[in-house]
């Protein structure tokens, strides 16, 4: 999965596990995961399969309809940010 993707579903995430007032380990808990997978995911570095997923908004109390409604806002969110620039500094006037 490209880098922007997993950020989005990594911010959407943590997004829902904030508002359903979990921390990483009793969001691991409660899907029967590992808590530094959760951190992982959290952090766009690990790329969770579709079961894990349906683990992941079980456990959080929402559905999988809500979580990628949440992923689709953070990717949206995501797209807006402008890439770091390369090239030579432009000098200011």
């Amino acid at each position: 999965m490209e880098l922007k993707y997993r950020k989005a579903l990594g911010r959407a995430v943590r997004r829902l596990r904030n508002q359903a007032s979990l921390t990483q380990e009793e969001l691991a808990f409660e899907a029967g995961l590992e808590r530094s997978y959760v951190s992982l995911v959290e952090l766009a570095q690990k790329d969770p399969s579709f079961t894990t997923l349906q683990k992941i908004a079980l456990a959080l109390n929402f559905s999988m309809l809500e979580l990628f409604q949440i992923y689709e806002e953070e990717l949206r969110s995501t797209e807006k940010e402008l890439p770091p620039r390369r090239g030579r500094p432009v000098p200011e006037k």
